[in-house]
């Protein structure tokens, strides 16, 4: 089947046509629609999206296609496509949210950094915790070893004054048994 639009190559004067006689909604003509979309480059949609009518310094006088564009977009896309491409192109947002997208990474970088900085600070924490503990139980292990001597030499030196008090009894015993 033949379509109405058989004779038009590209989007924006596909717009015109419409502009001028609207949208046919025939199942052929909508199918041509979406082929002459589908073989257009992104950057000629986005043109197409973002013409009002004016130019930086105000109104030129002519007719834009963004009306045109959009109503025909959402007759023959589907709605999240459709409303996908208003805010990836033509939302009037789109500055504030790239400059809010660019700070959130920005400050996720500085999280990130600040994130390994820290790890990496609690990894020579937990080394310097690791040598104190460490020198904890060396000298945990000299004051034991220091204790378990110091107990020994008192057990000497108990054995020593019971071999004394001994070799005092039997020398006493002995000079009784001679007097």
């Amino acid at each position: 089947m033949a379509s109405i639009y058989d004779n038009i190559t590209n989007a924006k004067d596909l717009l015109e046509h419409v502009s001028i006689h609207g949208l046919s909604t025939k199942q052929e003509d909508i199918c041509r629609v979406q082929d002459i979309f589908g073989h257009s480059s992104v950057g000629r949609l986005v043109e197409l999206a973002n013409d009002n009518g004016k130019d930086d310094e105000g109104s030129t006088g002519k007719k834009g296609t963004q009306n045109t564009f959009y109503m025909v977009l959402f007759q023959v896309w589907n709605w999240e496509d459709a409303i996908r491409f208003y805010n990836c192109h033509t939302n009037p947002e789109i500055p504030r949210i790239k400059e809010q997208e660019n700070k959130l990474k920005d400050e996720m970088r500085e999280h990130s950094d600040t994130k390994k900085a820290l790890k990496e600070q609690l990894k020579k924490t937990e080394e310097q915790h690791q040598i104190a503990l460490a020198e904890r139980r060396r000298a945990n292990d000299a004051e034991s070893e220091k204790l378990k001597m110091e107990a020994e030499l008192h057990d000497r030196d108990m054995k020593i004054m019971e071999l004394k008090a001994q070799l005092y009894d039997f020398m006493m015993d002995g000079k009784m048994r001679q007097a």
